[in-house]
């Protein structure tokens, strides 16, 4: 594994950072290239990255724990806690917002309309504008990938608790797993140990798209944070759901919201999260992309197998490189045990 991420670092097709892990024992843990190629300041395993939409399977934490204490249902209608919403949205179940399968249309398609605003307030900008982009189809005929649709999702965690976002995630999540550098951008210059992203020219990224995907794609950590969430999911240890929510969120509910699923294995969507299967058993897992920055989250929930990839390179083929991590990771050999 280190020999793999290795030369693709010395082609310049990788830097970040990776931890690999299998029964509780680290397989790999390691980084390569620069956080700041200015300061020549190299990456770390302890260094912090845009996680994109690897958001997104903590908004949807978020939202099951408000269900399973009573604030919400996910087979109720969005509508119910969300004021001013609009007439069209109405139909649209918070079960639908987790599986992309509520028409509200990603904002690929309305980006000239975003780029007319300068956001205060991202959740809120983000849901007033989403409003008046008519629905892609009809909430619950099929599936289309959405990042608004996952921000209307922060704005119910915001009305539901009387929260913000970041602030229910830090104290319900992030908190009680030790989650120590974890958070939510909201902008600004990069703090100390967060990793710059790198476009294909070799420019820094801009940062405000970053900012303005919220409760879609504007978290922050590192490979070790992931892991430890990772592990909190398959030993039920701390336990933020019951085992039957954690089952629900890490079903398949809805085929996959792209043309084709980013990895072979991968049959549909849960909730946050791509759901699949192969001969190592059922994988869960998702990607994510913000400028600058790629990011893959995912584990084996019966084999303890975990594989968290994060770089700070926009030309990183992020696919590709979790599937063949995926492979080592579930085919090496074990390690012998410690001392």
């Amino acid at each position: 594994m280190a020999r793999y991420l290795g030369r693709l670092s010395a082609a310049g097709r990788f830097a970040g950072a990776a931890l690999v892990s299998r029964g509780g024992h680290v397989l790999l843990e390691a980084a390569y290239g620069l956080a700041d190629r200015a300061t020549k300041t190299p990456n770390a395993p302890s260094t912090i990255f845009q996680i994109g939409s690897v958001t997104k399977q903590f908004t949807a934490m978020a939202i099951a724990i408000l269900a399973e204490r009573g604030r919400l249902r996910l087979a109720g209608r969005v509508c119910a806690y969300l004021p001013g919403c609009p007439p069209a949205w109405r139909p649209i179940t918070i079960a639908e917002l987790l599986t992309h399968t509520s028409g509200i249309a990603n904002w690929s398609t309305w980006r000239s309309l975003r780029l007319k605003v300068v956001y205060p307030d991202p959740i809120a900008d983000t849901v007033e504008l989403a409003k008046e982009v008519p629905l892609a189809f009809r909430p619950g005929t099929k599936a289309s990938y959405s990042n608004p649709g996952y921000v209307v999702l922060g704005a119910v965690i915001e009305h539901v608790s009387h929260m913000t976002y970041g602030a229910f995630l830090r104290a319900q999540i992030f908190a009680r797993l030790h989650m120590n550098h974890t958070g939510v951008y909201g902008g600004g210059p990069a703090g100390i140990g967060h990793a710059l992203g790198y476009l294909a020219g070799g420019t820094v990224a801009p940062t405000r798209l970053t900012a303005e995907s919220s409760a879609a794609g504007a978290i922050y950590s590192t490979v070790g944070d992931l892991a430890r969430w990772d592990q909190a999911l398959i030993a039920g240890r701390p336990r933020l759901v019951s085992p039957r929510l954690l089952r629900q969120i890490l079903t398949v509910h809805a085929p996959c919201p792209y043309a084709s699923c980013p990895l072979p294995q991968d049959h549909g969507y849960g909730y946050g999260w791509f759901v699949g299967a192969s001969p190592a058993g059922k994988l869960v897992n998702h990607s994510g992309s913000v400028l600058g920055f790629w990011s893959y989250n995912g584990f084996y929930p019966a084999r303890d197998v975990i594989v968290v990839i994060l770089a700070n390179l926009d030309t990183v083929d992020i696919n590709p490189v979790s599937a063949e991590l995926n492979r080592l990771a579930t085919t090496s050999p074990a390690a012998p045990p410690a001392g």
